[in-house]
């Protein structure tokens, strides 16, 4: 049988392993995340109002939009409309927001590969199906726990 609580100290001691390298200096992991979801959306010309970060992140309205004032403070993103829809406010990442974003996101890849380096392909393989099968189970509790 594995231990829970052992399982809970590894993802605990990788998160924090992540979290403390740093990679977005400015910016708080969660606002990171953020950035990238944005970025993410506009590569296949999806564009994100308040309301689909906050269903995308499942964080609370409120905080998400302490989050979007304090990113648009920072200039790291500008709010915009779409001509089309007056009354929605959407979000893009500042061209110089998408440039620093894009080189840490560099930094990034950079230490996955270096991970990956350590492990045999089959290893690597196993990691991406067990982080892709946690992520769905994950969403599908939390989702049933919702409702």
């Amino acid at each position: 049988m594995v231990d829970e609580e052992e399982i809970l100290h590894c993802w605990i001691k990788l998160s924090l392993s992540l979290k403390n390298e740093r990679f977005v200096s400015n910016m708080s992991v969660t606002e990171s995340i953020v950035c990238r979801i944005i970025y993410q959306g506009s590569l296949i010309n999806e564009f994100y109002r308040q309301v689909d970060i906050v269903n995308k992140t499942k964080m609370l309205k409120s905080a998400v939009n302490r989050l979007m004032n304090g990113l648009e403070a920072k200039g790291i993103v500008e709010h915009y409309q779409l001509e089309n829809n007056r009354k929605s406010i959407y979000y893009r990442l500042s061209k110089e927001a998408e440039k620093f974003f894009l080189a840490q996101h560099d930094e990034i890849i950079n230490l996955v590969k270096k991970i990956l380096a350590e492990l045999t392909d089959e290893e690597a393989q196993s990691v991406l199906y067990l982080f892709n099968k946690l992520a769905n189970i994950s969403e599908r509790i939390l989702e049933k726990d919702e409702n």
